[in-house]
């Protein structure tokens, strides 16, 4: 009997290695989910979309499964990071419409294609034997159809507040402003509605019908008629040329035509190197200070940038070469931000 009882046990223990071995599951404590092979199995393609991730850890795993499921969204503009920012700024300008990217009714995954998606929930995971951590991240698509209509629609209204305002908006400066604002919410409004046609294309039909003015494509147009008409003059100080031809570059870049005379906006400036001898063989040193004004048709200024630096070539026009990349950020990308970042404050608020 003691043999029967201690075979019994011993069998009992190998059963129970047995079972415990193989495949692990934190989330399915049966073995191999179903989604694992037939995602549609769990989430039925007509009432969810879905996608699957895997990673070293549940965190890899959703994030991966994010990125998976963002792939499916095939927007036709790409929002950057910039635009985001002005979009959440912009739409906090009123206290009335104080739309943002968040909200506590639902949850928001930033994936790495870079789409914002809404009211993504993720299965429980599933650990192979690998240790490879597996995971579905799926959406439910009448739910979230019904959240991207409120954003769609609160977007659409603030919209409507800023072409309201073009009514009683005649100088070309505020009137660009107000564009500009508006346009960008049209970009967020634009990457949503793409996204919800994927998820129900019924409610894309029925939001976009009777808002051809509040589009992006509109928008996009009166943006560009109103850039036509600010106009700018470039003139700087002690250059040769080459820094004016640059800022005017930028200018061009953003829209705004260049002319010589009658300019609605002025960029003065003042351009001043000197040598700097720094007793180093074989290397010339040039210092340079840069003074911009961007200033309206009010006379006052409202863009202005301070620079200098010191810079090092094999001879004075090699550093003076260097000196002018230093020189051409800030007449490029920091001129482009500070001037997009003056509009914004010309909105009514």
């Amino acid at each position: 009997m003691e043999r029967l009882i201690k075979a019994s046990l011993l069998l009992l223990t190998v059963f129970l290695i047995a079972s415990c071995g193989g495949s692990k599951s934190t989330g399915s404590p049966k073995g191999r989910p179903a989604w694992m092979d037939n995602p549609a199995a769990a989430y039925p393609e007509r009432n969810f979309l879905s996608a699957r991730g895997a990673g070293d850890s549940r965190e890899a795993a959703e994030n991966n499964a994010s990125g998976n499921l963002a792939k499916i969204f095939k927007s036709e503009i790409t929002v950057d990071q910039t635009t985001r920012e002005r979009y959440s700024a912009i739409t906090k300008m009123s206290g009335s419409m104080q739309e943002e990217l968040q909200t506590d009714m639902d949850q928001i995954v930033k994936v790495l294609a870079g789409e914002t998606l809404f009211n993504v929930k993720f299965s429980n995971s599933y650990t192979d034997d690998m240790g490879r951590v597996h995971v579905l991240a799926y959406l439910d698509r009448r739910e979230t159809a019904g959240i991207y209509e409120e954003k769609i629609n609160a977007n659409y209204d603030r919209i409507a507040f800023l072409n309201e305002q073009l009514e009683t908006i005649s100088d070309p400066v505020s009137r660009y402003a107000v564009l500009n604002a508006a346009y960008t919410v049209s970009q967020i409004n634009k990457a949503l509605l793409d996204q919800l046609n994927f998820i129900n294309a019924t409610s894309y039909s029925m939001l976009i019908t009777g808002k051809e003015d509040l589009s992006y494509s509109v928008l996009g147009k009166k943006l560009t008629d109103a850039a036509k008409l600010l106009t700018f003059s470039v003139s700087f100080a002690g250059d040769d040329g080459r820094v004016a031809s640059m800022t005017s570059e930028t200018i061009s870049k953003m829209g705004f035509p260049i002319v010589q005379n009658n300019a609605v906006v002025k960029i003065n400036g003042e351009i001043r190197y000197e040598d700097v001898d720094l007793k180093r063989e074989n290397m010339e040193f040039v210092g340079w200070n840069l003074d911009l004004n961007v200033i309206g048709p009010d006379g006052s200024t409202f863009v202005h940038i301070d620079a200098k630096g010191r810079e090092g070539g094999v001879s004075k026009e090699a550093a003076k070469r260097i000196a002018l990349r230093e020189i051409g950020k800030n007449v490029g990308k920091k001129l482009e931000k500070e001037l997009t970042a003056y509009f914004d404050t010309r909105l009514v608020k």
